[in-house]
């Protein structure tokens, strides 16, 4: 990730129920929380959050006039398109803004997991595979969640063992009655 999405990414939360960026900029005793909306169906939030901060936060600003400046006096590469006169930096921040970002909790993303192999009967090397990892590997790695075949394996037991003791508890004391069909005469 260059310095300028670093710069970006750093200062808007995105909102999927809104489809908005809010300003995380601390600004007196709290946060800006001034809302980035999509003008367009290409990439408004871009223009919109780089004029925000250059605007609003003089400091983050000026830090982004700079890289601005860094980026434009790089040549551009044969072949490539900047469209309507946009800046390079613009260019990035697209790329960073337009990149999902979730609020999935370390929970969710391990329950989604034995989800997937208890209900959906999904191999353990599902886990180690390139589309899993492209999909899931940078969340799993921010939440320290590990997606080996091993780790997902001891993740699929140990709950299996919290389960098996949640129905313990649950029927003691209890009459249970259990009938096991051993033999079946289909054919």
């Amino acid at each position: 990730m260059s310095l300028v999405s670093k710069e970006a990414s750093t200062h808007f939360k995105f909102d999927a129920g809104n489809q908005i960026y809010v300003c995380q900029v601390i600004k007196g005793e709290g946060i800006c929380g001034s809302e980035i909306k999509k003008k367009n169906s290409d990439g408004g939030y871009v223009y919109n959050s780089k004029r925000h901060l250059m605007n609003a936060h003089e400091e983050i600003g000026e830090r982004i006039k700079e890289l601005d400046k860094l980026e434009k006096g790089k040549k551009v590469a044969p072949g490539s398109k900047r469209s309507h006169g946009q800046s390079s930096i613009t260019d990035k921040l697209k790329t960073v803004i337009k990149r999902a970002t979730t609020s999935i909790t370390e929970e969710e993303l391990r329950l989604s997991i034995l989800q997937n192999v208890a209900y959906d009967g999904v191999a353990l090397s599902y886990f180690v595979g390139k589309g899993f990892q492209t999909l899931n590997g940078e969340v799993a790695s921010k939440l320290d969640v590990p997606l080996g075949r091993h780790s997902v394996k001891k993740m699929v037991i140990d709950r299996c063992e919290v389960e098996v003791e949640n129905v313990k508890k649950e029927v003691l004391d209890k009459f249970v009655f259990l009938k096991f069909d051993g033999v079946t005469r289909l054919r």
